[in-house]
């Protein structure tokens, strides 16, 4: 869904591996938090200028997709869902 709404966007870093380049850069990691980060459709499509067509594939995917994944993701009836994001604190 990322790539079909910003072409720019290839894949998001697993935690693991953000600690182990922040590790590998000389970094400390001094805690972690994981969040759940709700996203609202219009404004994330909004972000990026994404255009109708691939709008429409995103919805479409959302709405086939199986009910553990639409569970999973919190997927709602507009299109918004959640991610699940780290905020990772390092010196």
């Amino acid at each position: 869904m990322e790539l079909l709404r910003d072409v720019s966007h290839v894949r998001n870093y697993s935690v693991a591996e953000w600690i182990s380049a922040l590790s590998r850069s000389g970094f400390v990691i001094d805690g972690i938090t994981i969040r759940t980060l709700g996203l609202e459709f219009a404004v994330w499509i909004k972000r990026a200028r994404t255009p109708a067509v691939r709008v429409d594939a995103i919805r479409s995917l959302q709405m086939t997709a199986p009910v553990a994944v639409k569970d999973h993701f919190g997927i709602g009836d507009d299109g918004s869902f959640d991610l699940e994001a780290a905020t990772i604190v390092a010196r």
